[in-house]
């Protein structure tokens, strides 16, 4: 059954790359809180690990792990977005644009999903 959820995020950013050098790519490590707006309450969290591209803005998480009803969440995200304009001093997007996130959770079976 569906379910709608609000998700809240936050994310860690390495900063070990070079973009003058053609090194575009960062590491991501994302926690993504999911809120259950009927009952008032956040069910569980998710962890991913993601590859972005700044200059391109693509990007794609795989889920490593999860808190509480996403106990044991394993899925793969797809995030498409849009760079905005380029920076002169550092060759990248001053913002990246969040258009559409899609892809697949699974969950171990529940023993109670009543909760």
């Amino acid at each position: 059954d569906a379910i709608n959820m609000e998700i809240m995020s936050k994310s860690a950013w390495t900063t070990d790359f070079n973009p003058f050098y053609g090194d575009t790519l960062v590491t991501i490590i994302t926690e993504m809180a999911f809120w259950d707006p009927v009952k008032e309450r956040v069910i569980g969290k998710t962890y991913a690990i993601e590859t972005l591209n700044p200059v391109s803005a693509q990007e794609f998480s795989v889920i490593i792990g999860g808190s509480e009803k996403l106990s044991g969440a394993k899925g793969s995200i797809s995030i498409s977005s849009t760079p905005g304009p380029i920076t002169s001093d550092t060759a990248l997007p001053e913002y990246i644009e969040i258009n559409k996130i899609s892809g697949i959770i699974c969950l171990p079976q529940l023993a109670n999903h009543n909760n």
